[in-house]
């Protein structure tokens, strides 16, 4: 659970909340670290399962952030330029 918790992490780091996107994946992965933690003991197989889920949707929150970060600072350029 702690990669999990530290990808989730890192997905607010990125700024995940501030991306509509992101800030979905971001929370899909919050839901899944507790339904994980709530599962752990009776449905390992279930609980590792959506850690694993939850690991790869604060990932592409991290991903998606970046991405809206630049997309922002594109659009701030071109209208710098225009």
């Amino acid at each position: 659970m702690g990669d999990t918790s530290a990808a989730i992490r890192g997905a607010q780091e990125a700024g995940a909340d501030n991306a509509p996107q992101a800030a979905l994946h971001l929370e899909l992965a919050n839901e899944q670290l507790a339904q994980a933690q709530d599962l752990a003991e009776d449905d390992p197989r279930t609980a590792n399962m959506l850690l694993d889920r939850a690991h790869a949707d604060a990932e592409l929150a991290v991903a998606l952030a970046h991405t809206h970060e630049l997309q922002e600072e594109a659009s701030a350029a071109q209208l710098r330029i225009q």
